[in-house]
């Protein structure tokens, strides 16, 4: 069946254009349907009208034909009922007193359908990303939707919904949401929202899907190698559920791939972390990623690899509320190696290379297990621009208390590092990947930024950091400048400049190396990788902006400037700055997007809770006694604030491990 997609397929001489929302009465003696009525104001919108049809439309005159055929055919054609769902058009002067007299029947603008009592149609559109609540479409532009539902869907992404159409006992126009249908490919509707019109990222020229030459005009991402070659459209491909909405498939493991839309059946194993499943999805030119269309859960991986290192694991709890079995938190836990000569990059079997932004292993390579294996929990951290997809969250029981011993029964020291100061009392070393020395006062006055030095350091076991117990300058120093690079107020970041050369190694070709500062993340200066040749940048370290918890790139430092001339005052990474705060949030940045609001603090002030709520005696540091005011409190948190044990996790490690365990007694 075809469907007209356009008020503007309608004839320039039709002046109207309504769906019949009621099927014919032929009771009434005078109005037989109701129609809305579509009418487009100044601002190009969709605006809607309640008209009626009277009996008049569905009367033949023969105005004198005698052919009995013709009149016979003519009166059978016009006296047919119309049903929910149709669409007519009319002119000015087919109204009589309000009433529409004549009709002329035109293809359906919309699948429809009759379901548990009420009259469906079937339109495509989108979620703004402003408002969870408001779904937007061509003939329906204000839809407010239910709160699980706009739980359900991703902003800016093409999806279809029906929609309840119903005229009341007071013969008012009602319409509401019912529920997602699916999830679409066509993504001309996302910019046409109102909300992205005026956006430089959806001012693209919209090419038809069937037009020879589509592959062509989409633009091929940079880390697009994989098995079979570049695709725009998967079909029935495996993965596994690696958190949200992400999900991993080991022939595209550096792309990120979004189920834009959750529908957990009745029969099905629910879409969770962990969870493997058949799924296809469509590349969106506007987010740069890959969106899940369709997929089928199968079930709960527990091993991925051979060799059983790779394992998924689930707490879970009850919960007394729902009276129903909860999953609270999955954590992917997977076996890693450090690099050879790299000791801040680690490589899994099954993850490929990994990253520890926050140094959790940055003590690995100077311990006896610095050749070992390590089992360690990972985030879920897809980007086109890096190979490193998975991020060290933290140490598992198999190395993590060998490690605290060592470190507690030994001395650990560094000795006749190079390295470079990077600030006034800061030294980083290439040899010691992610570790960052604290210089004392007694060095300060010798160094400045940009200086060559030797150095040593004890660890401080109580502060967590190493401190640099001597110190000796050497001849070379590297230039550099301040320049404002984050949002951070009232900071500016010191820039290095540097001579990079690509990585011959093919897993870690996405970086560049320089001798200061080894490993470089790139960013977007993707080009530097292509060829094999010298060339000179500004690096600065890589730190946590506004709404960050962790350093954004794969490396301790980060290209953000190319040439051999100082960057500008106001380089154009801030002035991107200030566009990304203006622009609705992409679908990525929807998922990396961390809340910085204390929902813990927030839950126990409107619940009247005191922060301050004593532990029993017999309580111990292990667990607490049974009716613990302390744990009571926390308990009742669980169960009301979302993500709530995300959050303790974070802040307090001891106390989040005394809630776990008590969910097992």
């Amino acid at each position: 069946m075809h469907f007209r997609t356009s008020l503007l397929d309608v004839d320039c001489a039709m002046k109207h254009v309504g769906l019949v929302v009621t099927d014919t009465q032929l009771a009434e003696a005078v109005v037989r349907n109701y129609v809305l009525e579509f009418k487009v104001n100044d601002k190009n919108e969709c605006t809607h009208a309640l008209a009626q049809v009277g009996h008049a439309a569905f009367r033949f005159e023969p105005n004198g034909a005698f052919d009995q055929v013709y009149v016979k055919n003519q009166k059978r054609r016009l006296e047919r009922p119309l049903s929910f769902g149709d669409v007519i058009e009319w002119d000015d002067a087919d109204v009589t007193n309000k009433l529409i007299s004549r009709i002329r029947r035109v293809p359906p603008l919309f699948e429809t359908r009759i379901y548990d009592g009420r009259s469906q149609v079937l339109v495509s559109g989108v979620v703004s990303p402003s408002d969870k609540f408001l779904f937007w479409s061509q003939y329906f532009p204000r839809i407010e939707i239910d709160s699980a539902s706009s739980n359900d869907v991703l902003p800016n992404v093409s999806v279809s919904a029906w929609l309840n159409i119903a005229v009341d006992a007071d013969r008012k126009l009602c319409i509401e949401f019912d529920s997602f249908e699916n999830v679409e490919c066509e993504t001309s509707i996302v910019a046409a929202a109102p909300w992205n019109r005026n956006g430089s990222k959806y001012t693209t020229l919209t090419i038809p899907i069937n037009d020879d030459g589509l592959e062509s005009q989409i633009e091929e991402p940079e880390m697009s190698s994989y098995d079979g070659g570049w695709k725009q459209e998967l079909h029935n491909y495996e993965g596994i559920c690696t958190g949200g909405r992400l999900i991993f498939c080991k022939k595209l493991p550096h792309h990120s791939i979004v189920v834009a839309l959750i529908k957990n059946l009745k029969d099905s194993v629910p879409l969770d972390t962990g969870v493997s499943c058949e799924f296809s999805a469509v590349w969106n030119e506007y987010e740069k990623r890959f969106i899940v269309t369709h997929y089928k859960t199968k079930g709960r991986v527990l091993r991925l690899a051979m060799n059983g290192l790779v394992r998924w694991y689930c707490w879970r709890r009850y919960s007394r509320l729902a009276s129903l079995l909860r999953v609270i938190i999955v954590q992917i836990k997977t076996s890693v190696k450090a690099v050879e000569d790299y000791p801040n990059v680690f490589k899994s079997d099954d993850f490929g290379l990994i990253d520890d932004p926050d140094g959790v292993l940055s003590l690995l390579h100077l311990s006896p297990y610095q050749r070992s294996s390590v089992v360690v929990s990972l985030l879920d951290s897809p980007s086109l621009l890096t190979r490193f997809r998975f991020r060290i969250v933290d140490v598992q029981p198999d190395k993590g208390p060998k490690l605290k011993r060592w470190m507690e029964e030994n001395k650990v020291e560094v000795q006749n590092s190079k390295g470079i100061v990077i600030d006034a009392s800061t030294i980083y070393s290439k040899e010691h990947g992610s570790i960052f020395f604290d210089v004392p006062e007694t060095f300060r006055s010798i160094i400045s930024p940009g200086k060559m030095v030797t150095f040593s350091a004890v660890y401080k076991h109580e502060d967590k950091s190493f401190e640099v117990s001597n110190i000796s300058l050497l001849p070379n120093e590297i230039p550099c400048v301040e320049r404002r690079m984050l949002s951070l107020p009232h900071e500016k970041q010191r820039l290095f400049r540097v001579s990079v050369k690509k990585i011959r190694r093919k897993e870690l070709d996405c970086l560049v190396e320089s001798e200061e500062f080894g490993l470089i993340d790139v960013d977007s200066y993707t080009y530097l990788t292509n060829k094999d040749i010298q060339r000179t940048v500004w690096v600065m370290r890589s730190l946590p902006d506004l709404q960050q918890t962790s350093r954004p790139s794969r490396t301790p430092f980060v290209v953000v400037w190319c040439g051999d001339r100082e960057p500008p005052e106001k380089d154009s990474q801030a002035q991107n700055d200030a566009e990304v705060a203006d622009r609705p949030q992409s679908v990525l940045e929807a998922l990396s997007a961390i809340n910085p609001e204390n929902a813990m603090d927030a839950a126990m002030e409107r619940m009247g809770i005191s922060k301050t709520q004593p532990h029993k005696v017999e309580c111990t540091e292990e667990a607490c006694a049974p009716k613990c005011p302390h744990m009571e409190m926390i308990m009742l948190m669980i169960e009301t604030v979302p993500q709530f044990l995300e959050l303790l996790e974070k802040s307090d490690v001891a106390l989040y491990t005394k809630v776990v365990n008590k969910m097992f007694m």
